[in-house]
């Protein structure tokens, strides 16, 4: 039961992400406002935001049917999607 309840907290983290990321709220991160990269950056978000809504659904499935491979293996591309962004944002800053 408490695991169903911490996947369903975590499937909503990730579509707020997901939402955060899509919106093109989270330009705030970018500090220069040159054009190409601001429009580099909206693509690079939004390709993150697509996953990270992918990785949601996959995580809403995991409350209701849990095996314990495919939570690892859910949880092991949720984090390389975190990876992939953080050095994505870090190739965004000046």
């Amino acid at each position: 039961m408490l695991v169903s309840i911490l996947f369903g907290l975590f499937t909503l983290l990730l579509f707020y992400a997901a939402y955060f990321l899509w919106s093109g709220k989270a330009t705030v991160f970018i500090t220069e406002s040159q054009s190409e990269k601001a429009r580099f950056a909206q693509k690079f978000f939004s390709f993150i935001g697509s996953l990270l809504a992918i990785n949601g659904f996959a995580t809403a499935i995991l409350v209701f049917y849990r095996p314990l491979w495919l939570a690892f293996s859910v949880l092991g591309v949720i984090s390389f999607c975190m990876l992939i962004f953080i050095f994505g944002l870090n190739r965004l800053m000046p």
